[in-house]
């Protein structure tokens, strides 16, 4: 992603215990034409770039954060952990990305 707008630093351990320091990511929204914009998030090394529409700016947003809140609380529940850089404890996912 060229430049965030919001990012999170995370150690994400996958379900066979390999360790990644990444750091999610929100990129800038984007008007995509009168109906539709778009906001880009990704988890480098964990999640592909993915790119997130709504009918505004911060539907895109919101939904944006809401797939991210996803797809981490799917992982944890395969078996992979997000732990805090600075502890190295077990992050809840609710304070990595919170749900409005």
């Amino acid at each position: 992603m060229d430049v965030p707008i919001a990012k999170s630093e995370i150690i994400y351990c996958s379900t066979d215990g390999e360790e990644l320091a990444t750091v999610i990511q929100v990129g800038q929204l984007r008007q995509q034409d009168e109906q539709r914009w778009a906001c880009d998030v990704e988890i480098p090394g964990v999640e592909r770039k993915r790119t997130i529409h709504g009918d505004d700016s911060l539907h895109a947003l919101i939904l944006a954060m809401g797939f991210l809140a996803d797809r981490l609380e799917y992982l944890v529940t395969t078996g992979a952990s997000v732990l805090s850089p600075d502890t190295r404890e077990p992050a809840p996912i609710s304070k990595i990305v919170p749900r409005l």
